[in-house]
């Protein structure tokens, strides 16, 4: 199904709450969708959102993974993102998943933010999972717990 297409990439600031998902359909075309309208993408085939850097040096160690579930590599940004695609390609349950699927735009009772999300996932049973890859040691972090908030309560408003 091929979602609404918002006429402009940046969305229209109001008050209050709202939210729009930026994503990169397969053939690289940029869409701005509604999060009332987000159940209707398949964000499991989309592009990166955002590029993942690679360069010398860096603490992470980013690279690409073989989805033999999705039959495509997927980029990852450190290795316990990897460890969870792995995960991901064994569990039965899963049809597909992508990386960095979506940039959320949000503005919330904390004001404005952005977010790119790790994984997108769908199910067999056709419902999804979104993921954010952290180390246990971060899992304490106010900035940290702050976005798995927001992350959670939105993938609750889109039904996920």
């Amino acid at each position: 199904m091929t979602p609404p297409r918002s006429r402009t990439l940046r969305p229209i600031r109001t008050p209050g709450h709202r939210a729009h998902l930026h994503y990169l359909d397969p053939g690289g075309t940029e869409w701005l969708v509604a999060v009332d309208r987000a159940r209707s993408v398949s964000f499991e085939s989309a592009l990166p959102a955002r590029e993942i850097p690679f360069y010398a040096g860096q603490r992470h160690t980013p690279g690409h993974y073989w989805a033999a579930t999705t039959d495509r590599m997927v980029g990852y940004e450190s290795f316990l993102e990897s460890k969870w695609m792995k995960l991901l390609d064994f569990d039965t349950d899963v049809s597909a998943f992508s990386a960095q699927p979506f940039t959320i735009d949000a503005q919330d009772d904390w004001g404005a933010w952005k977010h790119t999300p790790d994984l997108f996932v769908r199910r067999r049973d056709g419902s999804a999972l979104v993921l954010d890859v952290k180390n246990d040691d971060q899992m304490t972090v106010p900035a940290v717990t702050r976005q798995a908030r927001r992350t959670a309560e939105l993938c609750h408003r889109i039904g996920t």
